[in-house]
């Protein structure tokens, strides 16, 4: 009898430890309402940016084993968010988890989205099961093609300053770029520094005709060591681009980068003078409208030239530093500006600087009286 009684009792023992052993695996679907209510705008695009994570995930007990967009094994709960993102103003989570279970053939994330308008702010990630091979091998090939994309992020060259560039396989329709950082709507909210990354297809009409074209943008690519376009040997790690619709031809382009001293900004304006040196040139905006920094915040926030010949808009940008607060230098005629211009950079530690490339044609379509539609985005900023 005792034998039976310590065999029984092993049995148990093996049953019960390899139902806790037991793992489970579980892909993102959809994101749904708990009121089952629609939701619009902003709160749609970021319950789709949730979605579009292509979370999975494996189940055992109280763990939670994130493969895929990040990996990271945590207890169900210590699961605070989806996202982590934190608003800069308090510090609260963007979407905070409050509860996570089964139910029936789904596995569910409960969450808050603070972000809402509606008075119901409960929302649901809905996750369905898969097999093990299956979840290896869906989330092995979503990994590699996060890699490859990372991998063709090479400097693009610029330095002809023109119009016409080679488009870089990463700004290509058929590569999703979006995959480097599937949660940049998040950080956007949070206004966080990552990677944020762009690949539309948009038109605009000047009176009947349409206009098709296809825009991307790779910004503070250096958040996963890379460079995004050079000027010479002046690196940016933010690339704007806009090209014909199927992708053969550059309309425009723009390079930036946050923190440049006055010789690195010296050194493009004069290279952009040697390339184009017949240009006509004009003031964009004068810092002396700024003499705090809450005027640079309510009135203006950059000032530059626009150079322009017989094909293509150069426009230098630069962000209004404290050493350019109230200065004024009057400047008539394109030497006259230019040498304003040079002044102002003169007096400058450090300032964010943009250069702007834009086809004669595309600009005079932009600008036609009868237009209607879509500009460009980092086109309509000025």
């Amino acid at each position: 009898m005792k034998k039976i009684i310590s065999l029984l009792g092993i049995l148990m023992f093996v049953i019960s430890c390899n139902g806790q052993g037991k793992e489970s695996y579980w892909k993102g679907q959809e994101v749904t309402k708990e009121s089952k209510e629609p939701f619009h705008g902003v709160t749609l695009a970021y319950m789709e940016m949730i979605a579009e994570m292509r979370i999975h995930l494996s189940k055992n007990d109280d763990s939670l084993v994130f493969t895929y967009p990040y990996e990271k094994k945590i207890k169900v709960s210590e699961l605070k968010s989806l996202t982590g993102c934190r608003l800069k103003d308090g510090g609260k989570l963007l979407d905070s988890v409050y509860d996570v279970r089964v139910e029936g053939d789904q596995l569910k994330i409960k969450f808050y989205y603070i972000g809402t308008a509606s008075k119901d702010n409960r929302f649901s990630l809905n996750l369905v099961r898969t097999d093990k091979a299956s979840y290896i091998k869906e989330t092995e090939i979503l990994k590699n093609e996060k890699k490859r994309v990372l991998e063709m992020i090479k400097p693009a060259d610029v330095s002809g300053l023109g119009v016409s560039i080679s488009i870089p396989e990463y700004f290509k329709p058929d590569i999703n770029i979006n995959l480097l950082n599937p949660i940049q709507l998040a950080e956007d909210l949070c206004q966080v520094k990552g990677i944020q990354t762009l690949s539309s297809s948009e038109s605009f009409k000047v009176g009947q005709e349409k206009y098709n074209y296809r825009q991307y943008e790779l910004v503070n690519a250096d958040q996963v060591s890379r460079i995004a376009a050079r000027i010479g040997t002046i690196d940016f790690p933010t690339f704007k681009l806009v090209t014909n619709q199927d992708g053969s031809r550059t309309d425009a382009w723009m390079v930036g980068r946050e923190r440049s001293d006055k010789k690195t900004i010296q050194s493009i304006f004069r290279s952009i003078q040697s390339k184009y040196p017949n240009a006509d040139i004009i003031a964009i905006g004068a810092p002396e409208i700024a003499q705090t920094k809450d005027d640079v915040v309510g009135i203006a926030s950059t000032f530059g030239v626009t150079m322009t010949n017989s094909n293509e808009i150069i426009r230098i940008l630069i962000s209004i530093p404290e050493e350019l607060y109230g200065i004024k230098q009057e400047a008539t005629g394109s030497k006259e500006v230019a040498k304003a211009f040079e002044y102002y950079i003169s007096l400058i530690g450090t300032a964010e600087i943009q250069v702007k490339v834009i086809s004669k044609k595309l600009n005079d379509l932009l600008n036609a009286k009868n237009f209607s539609g879509d500009r460009p985005y980092f086109l309509s900023e000025e």
